[in-house]
């Protein structure tokens, strides 16, 4: 599977955070309160349609942020940290 595939990561800059809404093939249009990020997906793409976000732990804050694109589980389960969490996500079109 692809390990450069470029994504567009929907990004809502919410509750002192930055949370993954959305991964797209190509760039959205989207409203207020959200940006979008281009990501080149890191590590080996075990699935050509799903990604897998890290997200690490903000205790300070009680809330997880996005902290980039992986190809698979274990990849962005390390990248999350101890208490973070990582999220698989179907790319959109």
């Amino acid at each position: 599977m692809s390990e450069n595939l470029r994504v567009f990561v929907v990004i809502d800059e919410a509750m002192h955070g930055l949370h993954c809404v959305s991964v797209h093939r190509k760039h959205p249009t989207v409203s207020g309160g959200h940006a979008v990020h281009a990501a080149t997906v890191l590590g080996l793409q075990t699935d050509p349609d799903v990604v897998y976000i890290a997200q690490t732990y903000d205790r300070s804050n009680d809330i997880h942020n996005f902290a980039g694109v992986y190809g698979n589980y274990d990849e962005a389960r390390s990248a999350s940290g101890a208490k973070g969490s990582p999220r698989p996500t179907k790319i959109e079109a």
